[in-house]
C-alpha cells in the first residue's frame, strides 16, 4: 500500500490505522462478534501418499462488511494469508480469488464480501503417510463505517473427522484468475512510457469488462477506459509513476470478463 493510499484510508476511515479498535460497550446477554471469522480447511478428508490437494484459509465476513484485496486500492490494507505444512509436504504461494470493486467517499477499493478461500496446493510425497498438520498465519482489515485490524492463527489436523470440503472449494477456484490465453481471441498490447505505462487489452464477445492492477511499489492505476470495439470492448489501463520510485515490473493485473450472467478472471501477467 503507498503512502498516498494509506493517507486516504485514514481520511475516509480513522478506524482503519493498523492498532487494537478501542472496546465497544456490550449489550448484557451479548457478545461482540468479530465481523470475519477465519477457518483452515482442506479439500480432502484424508491423505495419501504422492497425492495432491488444497487447503485453504476461508474468511466468512458480516454483512456490511468488507476485507481487502492483494492490491487494496485506494484505501484500505491488503489481506496477507501464509501456509505451513509438515515435512514430506509442499505448499504454494497463497491463490487469491479475483475481487470485486467498492466505493467510497470517492476512494476506490478492491476486495471481498459474504466470503472468501484464499488456498494453497500441497503435494504429498511418495513417503507421506499417517496423520500431518498444516497451519496458517491470516491477517486483514475489515471495514464498514468502521474499519477493525483483525488476525487468526490456524491449525488442521489430516485425517480430519467428517467430510472434506471439495464443494466449496470448487466454488472458490472457481473465481480464481486463469491465464489469459484462455481468452479467445484476446489481444494485449502495450502502449505508453516508462512513467506512464499503459495495457491495452481488445476481448471479442465481451458485454462487460472490469481490471484490477497488481500490487506495485512503483506504479498507481492513473484511468480505466472502456469501449466498443468490433464485435466486442477493448479496456485501456493506464498508470503513472508514484513520486521518488524507482524501477520494477511491466504492469499487470487481473481481468474480470462478463457475458450475461458468466463472469471469469484471467490473469494480465507479465510475459
Amino acid at each position: 500500500m503507498t503512502s498516498r493510499s494509506l493517507a486516504i484510508a485514514l481520511a475516509l476511515f480513522p478506524g482503519c490505522a493498523p492498532s487494537e479498535p478501542p472496546a465497544a460497550p456490550l449489550a448484557p446477554g451479548k457478545p461482540l462478534r468479530p465481523p470475519v471469522e477465519a477457518d483452515l480447511l482442506a479439500s480432502v478428508a484424508a491423505l495419501a501418499p504422492g497425492s495432491a490437494f488444497e487447503i485453504g484459509v476461508r474468511l466468512r465476513i458480516a454483512p456490511g462488511w468488507h476485507v481487502y484485496w492483494l492490491n487494496p486500492g485506494e484505501s484500505g490494507l491488503r489481506t496477507r494469508v501464509a501456509f505451513r505444512a509438515p515435512a514430506g509436504f509442499t505448499v504454494s504461494e497463497p491463490r487469491f480469488p479475483g475481487p470485486r470493486r467498492f466505493q467510497a467517499l470517492g476512494a476506490t477499493s478492491f476486495g471481498y464480501e459474504g466470503e472468501t478461500l484464499v488456498m494453497a496446493r500441497v503435494e504429498a510425497s511418495s513417503k507421506a503417510a499417517g496423520e500431518a498438520r498444516f497451519e496458517a498465519d491470516a491477517s486483514w482489515l475489515a471495514c464498514k463505517d468502521v474499519c477493525m485490524p483483525g488476525k487468526a492463527s490456524l491449525a488442521l489436523a489430516l485425517p480430519a473427522a467428517g467430510e472434506a470440503d471439495a464443494a466449496l472449494f470448487d466454488r472458490h477456484r472457481a473465481r480464481l484468475p486463469r491465464p489469459l490465453g484462455e481468452l479467445m481471441g484476446a489481444e494485449l498490447s502495450r502502449a505508453g512510457t516508462g512513467d506512464a505505462p499503459a495495457l491495452v487489452l481488445h476481448v471479442p464477445g465481451a458485454e462487460k469488462l472490469d481490471f484490477f492492477p497488481a500490487p506495485s511499489e512503483w506504479l498507481e492505476l492513473a484511468s480505466l477506459e472502456q469501449r466498443p470495439s468490433g464485435q466486442g470492448l477493448t479496456l485501456t489501463a493506464a498508470f503513472r509513476r508514484l513520486a521518488g520510485a524507482g524501477g520494477g515490473r511491466e504492469p499487470g493485473g487481473v481481468l474480470l470478463w462478463t457475458r450475461g450472467s458468466e463472469t471469469v478472471y484471467y490473469d494480465v501477467s507479465t510475459p
